[in-house]
C-alpha cells in the first residue's frame, strides 16, 4: 500500500486496546482495505456477530437482568425463611424441652408424694400398733402386779 498511516505510531495505547479487547489489529484492517479476502471474510463475520449481538442484546439484558434479579429475590425469600425457621424452630424446641422436663418433675413430685404418703401411712399403722402393744402390756402388767399385792397381802384373787 503505498498511502501512509499516520495515526498508528501516535497511538500505540489505542491499537493495544484494539488488539486485547476486540481481538483485531491495524494489520488487518490495513490487508482488509486492500482488499486481503481471508481478512474481509473475519471482519465481515465479527461484524454480522457484531450486528446479531447489538440486535438482540437490550432483549438479552433485560431478560438477564430479570433472571439475575429473580435469583436474587428467590434467594433473600429463602434466607428469611430459613433464618425464621431456625429462630422459630428453637424457640419450639425448648418449649417441648421445657414442657417435658415439666412433665417429668410433676411425675417426680406425686412418686415422692405416694412413698411418701405410703411411709407416713405405715409410720401412723407401726405408731398405732406400738402404743396399742404398751396399752396392753400395761394393763397386763398392771394386772399381774395388782395380783401379786393382793397373793402377798394374804387375799385370794378372783380370776374371771
Amino acid at each position: 500500500m503505498k498511502l501512509k498511516n499516520l495515526v498508528t505510531s501516535k497511538s500505540r495505547n489505542l491499537e493495544r486496546q484494539l488488539k486485547g479487547k476486540f481481538n483485531a489489529s491495524t494489520n488487518l484492517v490495513v490487508r482488509a482495505l486492500s482488499g486481503d479476502k481471508s481478512a474481509l471474510k473475519l471482519i465481515g463475520k465479527m461484524g454480522n456477530d457484531g450486528a446479531r449481538i447489538s440486535e438482540f442484546a437490550p432483549q438479552v439484558t433485560e431478560q438477564m437482568l430479570n433472571a439475575i434479579k429473580g435469583t436474587e429475590d428467590l434467594n433473600q425469600v429463602l434466607t428469611q425463611i430459613y433464618k425464621q425457621a431456625g429462630v422459630s424452630g428453637e424457640k419450639i424446641e425448648r418449649a417441648v424441652q421445657s414442657a417435658t422436663l415439666a412433665d417429668t418433675h410433676l411425675a417426680n413430685v406425686l412418686e415422692e408424694m405416694r412413698l411418701d404418703f405410703t411411709s407416713a401411712k405405715e409410720k401412723e399403722a407401726l405408731r398405732h400398733q406400738q402404743a396399742t402393744d404398751h396399752l396392753k402390756l400395761k394393763a397386763w402388767v398392771d394386772k399381774h402386779s395388782a395380783i401379786r399385792w393382793l397373793v402377798n397381802s394374804g387375799i385370794q384373787p378372783v380370776y374371771n
